[in-house]
Parts: structure tokens; sequence; C-alpha cells
């Protein structure tokens, strides 16, 4: 349906947004990337057919820039800017959501629609629940993993976050075909929490210095130097956040200090967009994982430190996503 000649370009751009998120497009992608090159093709005649249709401009606006094109903000009619539409679907920012947690989330909310397609609906629940048991065998093997090489029993003061770091690596990676990278990443998270909490914690200067330098040159020599437990890799303490930094080294208050630090954000999230356009040099699987890590990051400490103290929010998200299926 998707690429057939006698379907409109609302229908095809709806249908694009539904298959993405219901978290199935993966399954679709020749035909997606044939569509929206057919679309992009023929932009400016479909502007001027949909110039009264904020809806379908916006999400063409998304659904093109998503995929890679460079579709410029103005409209070639004095009377019509893009940029309106494109700045009230950015109030919307879906772009910056972890995409696995939307999908669940837009399931619920799509089966109340009235266009609702039940094929789709059926289809999404399906890929949900199969994906999630796929995530359910890949935590129990880093589960595995991680019992097996009992730092969190030789390191007591430091944080044990296994399904945080594997939920972590889903925001990145939620497709099957990712499952060495979800595995690989979240056993790295896992390593670099302890170092971490060696750092914050624990650590001489002098120890600190040893300990470094045997990470950096990863010489087994080295660790042989280093105190029993930097080898075996209390309270914990806390350490200086970015805002208190900022607000330190530019001499401003704290609500200054966080304009700045979302000024960076958005800098650095234009940067990224610009890094996977079509004509970029970098691979599409590693554009897409780029994007993903600011967008997990986000959902993580959108609403405070969900990873530090993942009680509530974070612990909901590990359920839904890992543990409880849909209901069909």
């Amino acid at each position: 349906m998707i690429n057939e000649e006698t379907v409109v370009v609302d229908d095809k751009l709806g249908l694009i947004d539904a298959l993405q998120q219901l978290g199935i497009a993966y399954h679709f992608e020749e035909e997606i990337k044939h569509a929206l090159d057919s679309i992009f093709s023929k932009l400016d005649d479909i502007r001027m057919e949909t110039k009264d249709n904020a809806y379908i401009i916006a999400l063409l606006f998304r659904l093109l820039r998503g995929q890679g094109f460079i579709v410029s903000q103005d409209s070639s009619d004095d009377n019509y800017k893009l940029r309106d539409y494109v700045a009230n679907a950015l109030e919307q920012p879906l772009e910056w959501r972890m995409e696995k947690l939307h999908t669940r989330w837009f399931i619920d909310a799509y089966e109340k629609e009235e266009k609702m397609r039940p094929l789709l609906l059926e289809l999404a629940k399906l890929d949900f629940n199969v994906v999630q048991n796929t995530y359910k065998r890949e935590l129990k093997e880093v589960s595995r993993w991680w019992s097996n090489l009992g730092l969190w029993e030789k390191l007591p003061f430091s944080r044990d976050r296994l399904a945080e770091n594997y939920l972590l690596s889903v925001g990145c990676a939620f497709e099957p075909k990712h499952s060495t990278f979800r595995l690989a990443q979240t056993k790295a998270n896992s390593l670099v929490t302890v170092i971490d909490d060696v750092y914050d914690i624990y650590g001489s200067l002098d120890e600190l210095e040893l300990f470094t330098e045997a990470v950096d040159r990863w010489d087994a020599l080295n660790v042989k130097q280093l105190p029993e437990y930097m080898r075996s890799e209390h309270q914990r303490g806390d350490v200086a956040k970015s805002i208190h930094c900022c607000m330190h080294h530019e001499g401003i208050t704290e609500a200054a200090a966080r304009e700045r630090i979302k000024e960076l954000i958005y800098d650095c999230w234009k940067k990224l967009n610009r890094a996977r356009r079509v004509d970029s040099a970098f691979n599409k699987n590693f554009a897409d994982i780029a994007m993903n890590m600011p967008r997990t990051a986000r959902s993580f400490y959108i609403h405070g430190d969900g990873y530090g103290s993942p009680e509530g929010e974070t612990k909901d998200k590990i359920i839904s996503l890992l543990i409880e299926p849909v209901q069909i």
C-alpha cells in the first residue's frame, strides 16, 4: 500500500508515521525509503496541494528530515511559512523520545484511534512481544556474566545497575538485529559504572593515578600495583553536576546555567541531525544509534536521576519494556 500510485500522499504519510511509532518500520525499510524518495522528488507540488493542512505539512517535514532529506523550512508561497508548522510540530518533541518506550505507549493510543488499522495493530503487538522475548534472553545472558564476574559482591560500595544498563542499550538499538551491540554495550556500561564509583567514592589520588594508567594501557602488570579493592574492581558520595560546574565556570545563576545547558544540548542535537543526512559518510546503523543515545539519556534524566536513583519511573520502564507483554 505504501507505494501504490493510487494512494494519496496524506494516507502514505499517515501509514509511514504509524509504522514508525508502532515500532515495526524496520520490517518495511525498503518500502518506506522508496515512498519517501518519491515524495521528496515531488515536494514542491505536494507543498502546494497540502499548504492548508498543518498536520500533513508538519508530518511531511518530520518524516523527510528523519530519513535524512534536507528540507527547507520556507515555502515558495509568500502567504505561508513552513517554519510556523515546524515550530508547532517541535512543541511535541517526538524526535526526542526513546523509541521503544514511545512504541509501548503508542500501541495503546493507536488502539483508540478512529482510523486504526486492525491488522497493523495486531502486527505491532505481536512484534513487541516477540522482540521482548529476545530482550529477556539477552538480559539473562548478561545477568549470568555479571554474576560470574562477582564485582558487586567484591565492591559493595559500587552500584549494581545491570537492568538499567541493559535498558540503556535497548534505547540505543531496539531492533532484534542489534543483539551483539546490546550485549556488548550493557557489559561496557556496567564496568564503567564500577570504575566511576571507584573514582568518585573510594580511591586516593595516588591510587587513582595508578588505576588510570592501568586502564589506559590495559596492562596486567600495572594492575598488580593497585590496592586490593581496585584489583577486584562506606557510603556513596556525590559528584559535581554539570549545572553547578556551569554556574561556577561562567559565574551565573542556577536558572541561567540551566538555560545554558539546554542551549548546548540543542546545538549538539542540530549537529547530530546534520550528520545523518542522506549524503552523510556515516553508516545508517551507526547514525541511528548515535541519535538514539541522547534520546535514551533524556528518558533517564528528564524527571531527575533515573540512573542513580532508579526506583519509580525507571523501574516502571524496565517492567513495561522487558517484563510485561502487551495484551493481544
